[in-house]
């Protein structure tokens, strides 16, 4: 079976200068952040593990947050399996990793909510 190679997290991804030549780049719609949430009373993000929500959606997070729209978090797990090559203990992990995005959600914003499910990674 040939098609692409499925995710390795140790392959070393591409490189900024490769992204930025992209020409669909060019048909991308500019918007501000602030543009895209103005329409929303609330703004929930499901972020299956700690960065999801600040990798992705971060700069939409902090906008409604600035905005005053009511804004959260929803974390499914706390990343305790994301390093399985690593000899990192799980549940060492797990806590380095609340830290984490607890701080990363207070920089999106002070008002921005953190609600943690604790399912397993």
């Amino acid at each position: 079976m040939s098609g692409p190679r499925p995710f390795d997290a140790a392959d070393p991804g591409t490189d900024e200068a490769t992204w930025l030549l992209d020409p669909r780049w060019d048909t991308v719609p500019s918007t501000s952040a602030a543009d895209l949430v103005a329409p929303f009373e609330q703004v929930v993000v499901l972020a299956p593990h700690p960065d999801d929500e600040s990798l992705g959606p971060g700069g939409v997070l902090a906008a409604a947050a600035a905005a005053g729209i009511p804004t959260h978090v929803v974390l499914a797990s706390d990343g305790e399996r994301s390093h399985p090559q690593g000899s990192t203990d799980p549940a060492a992990l797990a806590a380095v990793r609340r830290d984490e995005v607890t701080a990363a959600v207070a920089h999106l914003g002070a008002s921005v909510e953190l609600h943690r499910l604790a399912l397993p990674d």
